[in-house]
């Protein structure tokens, strides 16, 4: 069954990267995305998709060793992204409070400290 937070996750990364040709199901989820041949990516890249997914979804990640662990496979980012609130810096790793299926917690939508003129 197909999860709807993997295929999000799925387009971002197609979108970010500019990868022509490539479908959300041509990439595996538990495939590695950086220094695998299959989609060429490098650390420039991999960047690249740390502040689309930072921007995308408001959840901070660290240190280059731990966008490593959370770039490792789609999976492994779909955690990540999971036990971090958005707003909350990575390093704090707070779980967010299980609602299963809850696709409105990853909405992107206006920074929690609001607009203010």
């Amino acid at each position: 069954m197909p999860d709807i937070f993997t295929d999000r996750l799925k387009g971002l990364i197609i979108a970010t990267l500019k990868l022509e040709g490539v479908r959300p199901e041509d990439i595996p989820d538990d495939e590695a995305l950086i220094g695998t041949p299959r989609f060429g990516l490098d650390s420039i890249d991999a960047l690249e998709l740390v502040l689309a997914i930072e921007k995308e979804f408001g959840v901070k990640i660290g240190s280059s060793e731990e966008s490593r662990l959370a770039l490792g496979s789609v999976n492994t980012l779909a955690a990540y992204l999971r036990s971090h609130p958005p707003g909350e810096g990575a390093s704090q790793g707070k779980p967010v409070g299980g609602k299963a299926g809850g696709t409105a917690a990853v909405k992107p939508g206006p920074s929690p400290s609001g607009d203010s003129g």
